[in-house]
């Protein structure tokens, strides 16, 4: 599901950069952040120092109809296996695939498999360790606890085939 979502992202992309509209620099300058120059390193790490869902912010424009038949699916089926309200699970779903996409995307973009990484974040104790958890409870108001149970199902859905029910 996140190479679907990087795909959705990178097409807009290239369709955008016709267009050279707000949304279209916007989505330029977002995959940019993903990519990480692509010249060798990761990019930062998501919203450490500004808590912002960049990702989230696209989603929620709608300029993106592909990405956003993407997410909603996984959306709708966090927010019911969890309980939260959708938009906390809008939250977690779109802070768990942008952190992979900043971190990783330049993975993603040579074709790397990241399942193994995908894997490692559906362990509450990592994300805990990371910050992950305490991060997604501050955008949410979540508990530390229930925010890393959210990012593990996310991680699980993100390393899916499919957001299917």
């Amino acid at each position: 599901m996140l190479q679907d979502i990087f795909s959705a992202l990178t097409s807009s992309s290239s369709q955008g950069k016709a267009q050279s509209q707000a949304g279209g620099d916007a989505l330029s300058g977002l995959l940019g952040s993903f990519m990480g120059g692509q010249a060798g390193g990761a990019a930062p790490a998501m919203g450490s120092q500004t808590g912002s869902n960049p990702l989230m912010d696209l989603v929620g424009s709608g300029q993106n109809p592909v990405l956003n038949s993407l997410i909603q699916p996984a959306v709708d089926r966090i927010a019911q296996r969890l309980g939260v309200p959708p938009q906390t699970a809008m939250t977690a779903v779109t802070y768990a695939a942008h952190y992979m996409l900043a971190n990783h995307g330049a993975r993603l973009a040579n074709g790397e498999d990241i399942s193994s990484l995908l894997q490692q974040h559906t362990s509450q104790d990592y994300l805990h360790s990371a910050g992950l958890s305490k991060e997604l409870a501050q955008q949410t108001g979540m508990h530390p606890d229930a925010a890393a149970n959210a990012l593990s199902e996310v991680f699980k859905l993100l390393g899916s085939s499919s957001p299917a029910k």
